[in-house]
């Protein structure tokens, strides 16, 4: 068997060397969601996590201040929607916690209009209604849409402290129109719920 000989040895160690640009996956089931501790990997989109957005959900108020649940216990049957309990336990199993912080906004204006990395180990976002939440990776815009949910990794995550995390924003919304967004976020004593400090 005779070795490869279209790449110089030089040029092989140069790119052993170079660190994997940051990759965007998406799945379409919950286990494959586990992909995000891959090195390379800095955000994961399940694909239509919920598929069918019941109006009775979109008609909730939006709680004012934020809610701390236990995901494992059930907390979220208040919501009266399954899915959405459903999701909360998924991000409970792959964060690997019992305590999710569930955040609920209705807007009519970005509530984060720059690109910004947040400051936890990982955050999910599903959009309810209205655009989804854009990532920007490798240069490149990417939007999602209601429906999705975006798991990103936050600059607390052991293997991201010197690099950074996932950059992200609210889409813009020039018509006014309204976006329900859920954040979930791990709770512990040293992360600040529902913050991006």
């Amino acid at each position: 068997m005779q070795a490869d000989q279209s790449q110089s040895p030089a040029s092989a160690l140069a790119a052993a060397a170079l660190p994997a640009l940051p990759r965007l996956v998406w799945v379409t089931t919950p286990a494959d969601l586990v992909c995000i501790y891959d090195d390379d990997v800095i955000a994961v989109v399940w694909r239509d996590a919920v598929s069918a957005l019941d109006d009775a959900v979109l008609a909730l108020p939006a709680p004012m201040g934020r809610i701390v649940l236990d995901a494992r216990a059930g907390a979220l049957r208040c919501l009266g929607h399954g899915s959405l309990l459903h999701i909360v336990e998924v991000f409970a199993l792959l964060a690997d916690t019992a305590d999710v912080g569930v955040r609920w906004r209705t807007a009519r204006a970005a509530m984060c209009p720059q690109f910004h990395v947040d400051r936890v180990e990982l955050r999910a976002c599903l959009t309810l209604r209205g655009p989804g939440t854009e990532l920007q990776i490798g240069g490149q815009v990417v939007s999602t849409r209601a429906g999705d949910l975006v798991v990103m990794k936050g600059t607390l995550l052991d293997s991201l402290r010197e690099r950074g995390g996932c950059w992200h924003r609210s889409p813009p919304q020039d018509d006014g129109a309204e976006r329900v967004v859920v954040t979930l976020d791990i709770v512990t004593p040293e992360t600040t719920f529902g913050s991006n400090q």
